[in-house]
Protein backbone atom coordinates (compact mmCIF):
# COMPACT_ATOMS: atom_id res chain seq x y z
CA UNK A 1 0.00 0.00 0.00
CA UNK A 2 1.35 3.43 -0.96
CA UNK A 3 0.13 6.86 0.14
CA UNK A 4 1.14 10.03 -1.68
CA UNK A 5 3.44 7.93 -3.83
CA UNK A 6 5.35 6.38 -0.90
CA UNK A 7 5.06 2.79 0.30
CA UNK A 8 3.60 2.71 3.81
CA UNK A 9 2.88 -1.02 4.15
CA UNK A 10 4.39 -3.98 2.33
CA UNK A 11 4.12 -7.46 3.82
CA UNK A 12 3.95 -11.09 2.72
CA UNK A 13 2.16 -13.97 4.46
CA UNK A 14 1.80 -17.68 3.74
CA UNK A 15 3.31 -20.14 1.31
CA UNK A 16 3.80 -20.36 -2.45
CA UNK A 17 3.73 -24.15 -2.66
CA UNK A 18 2.82 -27.12 -0.48
CA UNK A 19 4.97 -29.84 -2.03
CA UNK A 20 7.58 -29.02 -1.01
CA UNK A 21 6.49 -26.25 1.35
CA UNK A 22 7.94 -22.93 0.18
CA UNK A 23 7.39 -19.66 2.01
CA UNK A 24 6.19 -16.63 0.06
CA UNK A 25 8.78 -13.90 -0.51
CA UNK A 26 8.62 -10.22 -1.40
CA UNK A 27 9.45 -11.11 -5.01
CA UNK A 28 7.15 -14.12 -5.33
CA UNK A 29 5.58 -14.19 -8.79
CA UNK A 30 1.78 -14.39 -8.76
CA UNK A 31 -0.58 -15.12 -11.63
CA UNK A 32 -2.42 -11.81 -12.16
CA UNK A 33 -5.53 -13.07 -13.93
CA UNK A 34 -7.46 -10.17 -15.45
CA UNK A 35 -5.04 -7.57 -14.08
CA UNK A 36 -3.20 -8.64 -17.26
CA UNK A 37 -5.72 -6.67 -19.34
CA UNK A 38 -4.10 -3.31 -18.55
CA UNK A 39 -0.83 -4.56 -20.05
CA UNK A 40 -2.60 -5.83 -23.16
CA UNK A 41 -4.31 -2.46 -23.53
CA UNK A 42 -0.97 -0.67 -23.10
CA UNK A 43 0.55 -2.75 -25.90
CA UNK A 44 -2.29 -1.65 -28.19
CA UNK A 45 -1.80 2.00 -27.16
CA UNK A 46 1.92 1.79 -27.89
CA UNK A 47 1.29 0.35 -31.35
CA UNK A 48 -1.28 3.06 -32.02
CA UNK A 49 1.25 5.78 -31.19
CA UNK A 50 3.78 4.07 -33.48
CA UNK A 51 1.34 4.14 -36.38
CA UNK A 52 0.92 0.36 -36.52
CA UNK A 53 -2.85 0.45 -35.95
CA UNK A 54 -5.83 2.67 -35.16
CA UNK A 55 -8.50 2.13 -32.53
CA UNK A 56 -11.10 2.47 -35.30
CA UNK A 57 -9.59 -0.36 -37.36
CA UNK A 58 -11.84 -3.29 -38.15
CA UNK A 59 -10.36 -6.29 -36.37
CA UNK A 60 -10.48 -8.29 -39.61
CA UNK A 61 -7.64 -6.12 -40.89
CA UNK A 62 -5.43 -8.15 -38.55
CA UNK A 63 -7.62 -11.24 -38.04
CA UNK A 64 -9.10 -11.86 -41.51
CA UNK A 65 -10.14 -15.39 -40.53
CA UNK A 66 -12.91 -14.04 -38.32
CA UNK A 67 -16.43 -13.76 -39.78
CA UNK A 68 -17.56 -10.86 -37.58
CA UNK A 69 -18.37 -7.49 -39.14
CA UNK A 70 -18.11 -3.94 -37.78
CA UNK A 71 -16.06 -4.85 -34.69
CA UNK A 72 -13.20 -2.46 -34.06
CA UNK A 73 -10.14 -2.51 -31.83
CA UNK A 74 -11.83 0.10 -29.63
CA UNK A 75 -14.78 -2.25 -29.15
CA UNK A 76 -12.39 -4.93 -27.89
CA UNK A 77 -10.62 -2.51 -25.55
CA UNK A 78 -13.86 -1.32 -23.96
CA UNK A 79 -15.76 -4.64 -23.80
CA UNK A 80 -18.39 -3.44 -26.25
CA UNK A 81 -17.79 -5.93 -29.09
CA UNK A 82 -20.63 -8.34 -28.35
CA UNK A 83 -18.37 -11.33 -28.98
CA UNK A 84 -19.36 -14.59 -27.25
CA UNK A 85 -17.34 -16.17 -24.45
CA UNK A 86 -14.57 -18.30 -25.90
CA UNK A 87 -14.51 -20.47 -22.76
CA UNK A 88 -18.06 -21.65 -23.45
CA UNK A 89 -17.02 -22.50 -26.99
CA UNK A 90 -14.04 -24.54 -25.81
CA UNK A 91 -16.08 -26.40 -23.23
CA UNK A 92 -18.34 -27.57 -26.05
CA UNK A 93 -15.80 -28.37 -28.75
CA UNK A 94 -12.29 -28.84 -27.34
CA UNK A 95 -11.57 -32.51 -26.73
CA UNK A 96 -12.39 -33.44 -23.14
CA UNK A 97 -12.11 -30.18 -21.20
CA UNK A 98 -13.84 -31.69 -18.18
CA UNK A 99 -10.78 -33.88 -17.76
CA UNK A 100 -8.65 -30.92 -16.72
CA UNK A 101 -5.39 -32.82 -16.47
CA UNK A 102 -1.93 -32.22 -17.85
CA UNK A 103 -2.68 -34.84 -20.51
CA UNK A 104 -5.38 -32.69 -22.08
CA UNK A 105 -4.29 -30.64 -25.08
CA UNK A 106 -3.38 -27.05 -24.17
CA UNK A 107 -5.16 -24.33 -26.15
CA UNK A 108 -3.49 -21.15 -27.46
CA UNK A 109 -4.68 -17.82 -28.87
CA UNK A 110 -4.62 -19.07 -32.46
CA UNK A 111 -6.95 -21.86 -31.38
CA UNK A 112 -9.44 -19.25 -30.16
CA UNK A 113 -9.38 -17.56 -33.56
CA UNK A 114 -9.76 -20.89 -35.34
CA UNK A 115 -12.64 -21.92 -33.09
CA UNK A 116 -14.51 -18.63 -33.64
CA UNK A 117 -13.99 -18.91 -37.39
CA UNK A 118 -15.08 -22.54 -37.55
CA UNK A 119 -18.17 -22.41 -35.36
CA UNK A 120 -19.09 -18.75 -35.81
CA UNK A 121 -21.21 -18.30 -32.67
CA UNK A 122 -23.43 -15.25 -33.00
CA UNK A 123 -22.58 -11.94 -31.38
CA UNK A 124 -24.65 -11.10 -28.31
CA UNK A 125 -25.45 -7.58 -29.48
CA UNK A 126 -24.54 -5.03 -32.13
CA UNK A 127 -20.91 -3.93 -31.72
CA UNK A 128 -20.71 -0.72 -29.70
CA UNK A 129 -24.22 -1.02 -28.31
CA UNK A 130 -23.61 -2.01 -24.70
CA UNK A 131 -20.87 -3.00 -22.25
CA UNK A 132 -20.41 -6.67 -21.44
CA UNK A 133 -17.13 -7.83 -19.94
CA UNK A 134 -15.33 -9.99 -22.50
CA UNK A 135 -12.26 -12.14 -22.06
CA UNK A 136 -12.60 -13.05 -25.72
CA UNK A 137 -11.95 -9.44 -26.72
CA UNK A 138 -8.66 -9.25 -24.85
CA UNK A 139 -7.47 -12.60 -26.22
CA UNK A 140 -8.04 -11.18 -29.71
CA UNK A 141 -6.22 -7.97 -28.74
CA UNK A 142 -3.15 -10.02 -27.84
CA UNK A 143 -3.34 -11.69 -31.26
CA UNK A 144 -3.62 -8.27 -32.91
CA UNK A 145 -0.53 -7.08 -31.01
CA UNK A 146 1.41 -10.08 -32.33
CA UNK A 147 0.35 -9.56 -35.93
CA UNK A 148 0.63 -5.76 -35.99
CA UNK A 149 4.05 -5.82 -34.32
CA UNK A 150 5.20 -8.98 -36.12
CA UNK A 151 6.43 -10.47 -32.88
CA UNK A 152 5.07 -12.80 -30.21
CA UNK A 153 2.85 -11.15 -27.61
CA UNK A 154 5.02 -12.27 -24.70
CA UNK A 155 8.13 -10.84 -26.34
CA UNK A 156 6.41 -7.54 -27.13
CA UNK A 157 5.48 -7.02 -23.48
CA UNK A 158 8.92 -8.10 -22.30
CA UNK A 159 10.80 -5.80 -24.68
CA UNK A 160 8.47 -2.79 -24.60
CA UNK A 161 7.02 -2.74 -21.08
CA UNK A 162 8.69 -5.05 -18.57
CA UNK A 163 12.35 -4.45 -19.52
CA UNK A 164 12.11 -0.63 -19.91
CA UNK A 165 10.40 -0.34 -16.52
CA UNK A 166 12.79 -2.70 -14.75
CA UNK A 167 10.00 -5.21 -14.08
CA UNK A 168 12.50 -8.05 -13.87
CA UNK A 169 10.12 -10.54 -12.24
CA UNK A 170 7.25 -10.06 -14.71
CA UNK A 171 6.42 -12.14 -17.77
CA UNK A 172 3.62 -13.49 -19.92
CA UNK A 173 3.45 -17.16 -18.96
CA UNK A 174 2.22 -19.95 -21.19
CA UNK A 175 1.83 -23.58 -20.23
CA UNK A 176 2.77 -24.45 -23.80
CA UNK A 177 6.21 -22.84 -23.45
CA UNK A 178 6.47 -23.82 -19.76
CA UNK A 179 8.32 -20.59 -18.98
CA UNK A 180 10.59 -20.87 -15.97
CA UNK A 181 10.17 -18.63 -12.92
CA UNK A 182 12.56 -18.56 -9.97
CA UNK A 183 9.87 -17.51 -7.48
CA UNK A 184 6.70 -18.85 -9.05
CA UNK A 185 3.62 -19.03 -6.83
CA UNK A 186 1.15 -21.90 -7.21
CA UNK A 187 -2.58 -21.55 -6.72
CA UNK A 188 -4.77 -23.39 -4.22
CA UNK A 189 -8.47 -23.60 -3.50
CA UNK A 190 -10.24 -23.85 -0.20
CA UNK A 191 -12.19 -27.09 0.17
CA UNK A 192 -13.85 -27.17 3.55
CA UNK A 193 -10.96 -26.48 5.89
CA UNK A 194 -8.28 -27.84 3.53
CA UNK A 195 -6.30 -26.22 0.73
CA UNK A 196 -6.01 -28.28 -2.47
CA UNK A 197 -3.86 -27.57 -5.58
CA UNK A 198 -5.65 -25.39 -8.13
CA UNK A 199 -3.15 -24.19 -10.70
CA UNK A 200 -3.41 -26.17 -13.95
CA UNK A 201 -6.00 -25.61 -16.70
CA UNK A 202 -6.11 -26.56 -20.36
CA UNK A 203 -6.73 -22.87 -21.22
CA UNK A 204 -3.48 -21.69 -19.58
CA UNK A 205 -1.83 -21.31 -22.97
CA UNK A 206 -4.24 -18.48 -23.88
CA UNK A 207 -3.00 -14.98 -23.04
CA UNK A 208 -4.11 -11.36 -23.25
CA UNK A 209 -7.14 -11.60 -20.99
CA UNK A 210 -4.78 -13.16 -18.44
CA UNK A 211 -1.39 -14.82 -18.41
CA UNK A 212 0.92 -12.26 -16.82
CA UNK A 213 2.83 -13.20 -13.67
CA UNK A 214 4.26 -10.39 -11.57
CA UNK A 215 5.17 -9.21 -8.08
CA UNK A 216 4.11 -6.40 -5.78
CA UNK A 217 7.46 -4.67 -6.40
CA UNK A 218 7.06 -4.81 -10.17
CA UNK A 219 3.43 -3.68 -10.11
CA UNK A 220 4.44 -0.64 -8.08
CA UNK A 221 7.00 0.20 -10.78
CA UNK A 222 4.17 -0.11 -13.28
CA UNK A 223 2.00 2.19 -11.17
CA UNK A 224 4.77 4.81 -11.02
CA UNK A 225 5.35 4.67 -14.77
CA UNK A 226 1.69 5.47 -15.47
CA UNK A 227 2.23 8.92 -13.97
CA UNK A 228 4.85 9.58 -16.67
CA UNK A 229 5.13 9.46 -20.46
CA UNK A 230 7.78 6.74 -20.42
CA UNK A 231 5.54 4.28 -22.28
CA UNK A 232 2.97 6.47 -24.03
CA UNK A 233 2.05 10.13 -24.02
CA UNK A 234 -0.12 11.72 -21.35
CA UNK A 235 -2.83 12.40 -23.94
CA UNK A 236 -3.00 8.70 -24.79
CA UNK A 237 -3.36 7.84 -21.10
CA UNK A 238 -6.09 10.45 -20.65
CA UNK A 239 -8.12 8.75 -23.39
CA UNK A 240 -7.44 5.31 -21.91
CA UNK A 241 -8.70 6.43 -18.51
CA UNK A 242 -12.03 7.75 -19.85
CA UNK A 243 -15.13 5.55 -19.53
CA UNK A 244 -16.58 4.16 -22.73
CA UNK A 245 -19.98 5.37 -23.91
CA UNK A 246 -21.89 2.59 -25.72
CA UNK A 247 -24.66 3.54 -28.13
CA UNK A 248 -27.60 2.22 -26.11
CA UNK A 249 -26.29 2.16 -22.56
CA UNK A 250 -24.74 5.48 -21.65
CA UNK A 251 -21.45 5.92 -19.84
CA UNK A 252 -19.81 2.75 -18.52
CA UNK A 253 -17.21 2.34 -15.79
CA UNK A 254 -14.46 0.97 -18.06
CA UNK A 255 -11.74 2.56 -20.19
CA UNK A 256 -8.86 0.68 -21.83
CA UNK A 257 -8.03 -2.18 -19.46
CA UNK A 258 -9.18 -0.35 -16.32
CA UNK A 259 -12.37 0.00 -14.36
CA UNK A 260 -13.06 3.61 -13.36
CA UNK A 261 -14.82 4.76 -10.21
CA UNK A 262 -14.40 7.17 -7.28
CA UNK A 263 -12.39 7.11 -4.08
CA UNK A 264 -13.91 7.66 -0.64
CA UNK A 265 -12.99 11.32 -1.19
CA UNK A 266 -14.95 11.47 -4.44
CA UNK A 267 -11.87 11.58 -6.68
CA UNK A 268 -10.90 9.38 -9.61
CA UNK A 269 -9.81 5.80 -9.05
CA UNK A 270 -8.58 3.23 -11.58
CA UNK A 271 -8.67 -0.40 -10.60
CA UNK A 272 -8.81 -3.94 -11.84
CA UNK A 273 -9.18 -7.24 -10.07
CA UNK A 274 -8.19 -10.67 -11.31
CA UNK A 275 -9.34 -14.17 -10.59
CA UNK A 276 -8.26 -17.39 -12.28
CA UNK A 277 -7.94 -20.80 -10.68
CA UNK A 278 -6.53 -20.29 -7.17
CA UNK A 279 -5.50 -16.66 -7.61
CA UNK A 280 -7.31 -13.47 -6.55
CA UNK A 281 -5.57 -10.16 -7.26
CA UNK A 282 -6.19 -6.42 -7.24
CA UNK A 283 -4.49 -3.17 -8.19
CA UNK A 284 -6.21 0.08 -7.18
CA UNK A 285 -4.81 3.49 -8.19
CA UNK A 286 -6.28 6.68 -6.72
CA UNK A 287 -4.63 8.79 -9.37
CA UNK A 288 -5.71 12.22 -8.12
CA UNK A 289 -4.44 11.44 -4.62
CA UNK A 290 -1.47 9.26 -5.66
CA UNK A 291 -2.49 6.31 -3.51
CA UNK A 292 -1.97 2.69 -4.54
CA UNK A 293 -3.14 -0.66 -3.22
CA UNK A 294 -1.79 -3.94 -4.62
CA UNK A 295 -3.04 -7.27 -3.26
CA UNK A 296 -1.88 -10.62 -4.63
CA UNK A 297 -3.16 -13.93 -3.27
CA UNK A 298 -2.92 -17.58 -4.30
CA UNK A 299 -6.00 -19.06 -2.67
CA UNK A 300 -9.77 -18.83 -2.94
CA UNK A 301 -10.49 -17.51 0.54
CA UNK A 302 -13.97 -15.95 0.83
CA UNK A 303 -12.50 -13.18 3.01
CA UNK A 304 -10.42 -11.43 0.36
CA UNK A 305 -13.17 -8.94 -0.52
CA UNK A 306 -13.60 -7.92 3.10
CA UNK A 307 -9.84 -7.52 3.50
CA UNK A 308 -9.64 -5.29 0.44
CA UNK A 309 -12.53 -3.17 1.73
CA UNK A 310 -10.77 -2.74 5.07
CA UNK A 311 -7.56 -1.67 3.33
CA UNK A 312 -9.48 1.02 1.45
CA UNK A 313 -10.96 2.28 4.69
CA UNK A 314 -7.56 2.35 6.43
CA UNK A 315 -5.99 4.30 3.57
CA UNK A 316 -8.56 7.06 4.09
CA UNK A 317 -8.43 7.02 7.89
CA UNK A 318 -11.94 5.57 8.08
CA UNK A 319 -13.24 3.00 10.60
CA UNK A 320 -12.79 -0.57 9.45
CA UNK A 321 -13.77 -4.04 10.63
CA UNK A 322 -11.92 -7.34 10.51
CA UNK A 323 -13.54 -10.11 8.48
CA UNK A 324 -15.59 -12.53 10.56
CA UNK A 325 -13.83 -15.85 10.09
CA UNK A 326 -15.46 -19.22 10.62
CA UNK A 327 -13.87 -21.19 13.46
CA UNK A 328 -13.43 -24.16 11.10
CA UNK A 329 -11.14 -22.07 8.91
Amino acid sequence: MAENGKVIYHRVFGISNFDPTVQLKMDSQFRLGSVTKQFTAMAIMMLKERGKLEYSDDIRKYLPELPYEKITIRHLLTHTSGLPNYMTLFNRHWGSPKDNSSENKIAANEDVIEMLAKHHPEVMFEPGAIFRYSNTGYVLLAAIVSRAADTAFHLFLKENIFAPLGMTHSLVYSTIRDDQMVDRVYGFRLDGSDFLPNDFHYLNGIVGAGGVYSTTHDLFKWDRALYTDKLVSSSTLVEAFKPAVPTYQGTTHYGFGWFIDSTLSGKKRLLHSGGWLGFRTLISREIEEDNTVIVLTNHTSPYIGAIMQAIKQILHDKPFTFPKISITK
